[in-house]
């Protein structure tokens, strides 16, 4: 998040990966927020189109703190800071 606020999309979108590389049920609290935040940081940089399979994949995981309405969200919204 830090890189995301420092607007260092590239690193942010890396370390965002790599949480989703990690092996995790889809019941982890961790992992859809990486995929929401991913979708996010490839909106920033532009890519749309690889943002959009991380929300949706977002989805699936377990709804922490509303994690899948914002996932919803930005769906239908393109992210901006």
């Amino acid at each position: 998040i830090a890189n995301m606020k420092l607007r260092k999309y590239q690193e942010a979108l890396s370390a965002f990966e790599k949480g989703i590389a990690l092996p995790a049920d889809p019941s982890d609290v961790w992992r859809g927020w990486f995929l929401v935040r991913a979708g996010n940081t490839l909106d920033m940089l532009q890519r749309r189109e690889d943002a959009l399979p991380r929300y949706e994949q977002a989805l699936t995981c377990a709804d922490v703190n509303g994690s899948r309405q914002i996932a919803w969200q930005w769906l239908e919204v393109v992210y901006q800071d």
